[in-house]
């Protein structure tokens, strides 16, 4: 049974109904809002029973463009595009598939418009291919000479990232070249998951990303590496992430069933913990620090770590060029605080700003 048979009843009165005389933004927030975790609860029931048969699954693909490809074009083309069998889904689906979908404001276009040149006899490797030497300039020779002693991609890719995230603001091309690096890496080393890749992926990211200054980062990587990780697991098929998106528990490297050496397997957790704290840290820039009350603003600047303290100091000058100055009793509630801890003061925060203006600090 098709999964417009199998859900008629809700299709028409959970889904068109509703829908019905909606256009725009009107109609996207409905669906957003009232609709779209059933449907996609639907989505993921019925793709459970045809996952292993190809021709079910492209007919399901077709279904699902057909009926919510307006709606739900990117979590569909990154459904097929992540899915193992995109390569022969690809190749069956047609132009009037995509409908309902500009594939032209996607940098999935090429692929889906099989315009990239096959590399080994396949299409998603000569576009991941294509994809790579195009953004990271690579020469002729580096995409073959990626391996485990080298790593000209890996190192490529790692100072691409840094770059965008130091220069520019916008997430779109760094998001799409982080999905664009999860499909690679579920093509080239998923199967088992390659810890030794991953150990120097994440071992030379980190090591750079950890020396950034964060008063100058344009992009809260957390946050977008975070949401990627959720939109990744969100799709239909069983999608493995790369160690970039790998950050949030439980770690990928459990899910492949794979007998990994353990002391290589802490190895790598204990790498993506330093990472993870680092990403957290660096995330504190990019709060809102206004609406944190005085008392709390006083105690971040006095006890985080100089890494981060810069970011309340910040917020505490903001506020004083606006003549936004503690009150009394704001002053108590900081020194109530941090009495009550044993965490080292850092006593700079209190004689700057508070000793000049306070005499019962004196």
């Amino acid at each position: 049974m098709s999964f417009t048979q199998h859900n008629k009843n809700f299709l028409k009165f959970e889904f068109h109904i509703p829908l019905r005389g909606l256009i725009g933004t009107e109609r996207e927030m409905k669906y957003v809002e009232e609709i779209r975790p059933e449907a996609r609860r639907r989505m993921r029931l019925h793709y459970q029973t045809v996952k292993y048969d190809i021709a079910s699954k492209i007919a399901f693909y077709r279904e699902l463009l057909e009926v919510f490809g307006s709606l739900e074009g990117q979590f569909l083309l990154y459904s097929i595009y992540l899915d193992q069998d995109s390569e022969v889904i690809n190749l069956e689906l047609e132009t009037s598939d995509f409908q309902h979908i500009d594939l032209n404001k996607t940098n999935l276009s090429t692929f889906f418009q099989q315009n990239s040149p096959s590399y080994n006899n396949s299409s998603v490797k000569g576009f991941l291919k294509r994809y790579f030497t195009e953004t990271l300039d690579l020469s002729s020779n580096e995409w073959e000479e990626e391996d485990g002693i080298r790593n000209p991609v890996t190192n490529k890719l790692i100072d691409w990232i840094l770059h965008k995230i130091t220069k520019d603001s916008t997430t779109n091309e760094l998001r799409d070249f982080v999905l664009n690096y999860t499909k690679l890496w579920n093509t080239y080393f998923s199967n088992p998951y390659n810890l030794t890749k991953a150990l120097i992926l994440l071992h030379k990211f980190h090591e750079k990303y950890r020396n950034l200054d964060p008063q100058y980062l344009k992009i809260d990587l957390k946050t977008l590496l975070t949401d990627l990780n959720y939109f990744i697991n969100e799709l239909l098929p069983n999608v493995f992430n790369s160690p970039l998106t790998d950050v949030v528990q439980p770690s990928e490297i459990f899910k492949d069933g794979s007998d990994h050496n353990h002391l290589r397997v802490q190895s790598y957790l204990n790498k993506m913990s330093e990472f993870q704290e680092r990403l957290t840290m660096n995330s504190v820039f990019f709060q809102d620090l206004g609406s944190l009350s005085w008392p709390d603003l006083l105690f971040h600047a006095s006890t985080a770590l100089p890494h981060v303290q810069t970011a309340y100091l910040n917020e505490i000058k903001r506020r004083h060029i606006i003549n936004d100055v503690p009150k009394f009793n704001e002053i108590d509630g900081f020194i109530k605080k941090i009495s009550m801890i044993k965490t080292p003061l850092n006593k700079d925060v209190p004689d700057s700003i508070a000793t000049p203006n306070y005499l019962f600090f004196l």
